[in-house]
């Protein structure tokens, strides 16, 4: 098993794991479209404000999660203001426990 950033080359596998994500959660009206939105998201951000992180097992990805970057007024504990929101925590179903 590895662990690491995605990068560039991930994208198209990140964004089919983050696809099975949110379906096993919810109903999505348009797969699609949201699959196709989040590819843009993910292809204009990750070399910026967006960071990936992936558990891989023979090439696949079995867990995933991502950080989005972003700045705010600066905060007592936060004086540069940049903060991330960590999203879509998700371990495939057959590598949980």
């Amino acid at each position: 098993m590895e662990y690491r950033s995605a990068n560039r080359y991930d994208i198209d596998l990140f964004v089919k794991n983050r696809v099975e994500f949110a379906t096993s959660i919810r109903d999505i009206d348009d797969v699609p479209a949201f699959e196709r939105t989040t590819r843009a998201y993910v292809e204009a951000h990750i070399d910026n404000d967006l960071i990936v992180f992936l558990a891989m097992d023979n090439g696949a990805i079995i867990a995933s999660c991502m950080a989005c970057l972003y700045h705010t007024a600066p905060l007592p504990g936060c004086l540069s203001g940049k903060i991330a929101e960590i999203f879509n925590v998700y371990t495939r179903k057959e590598y949980r426990r």
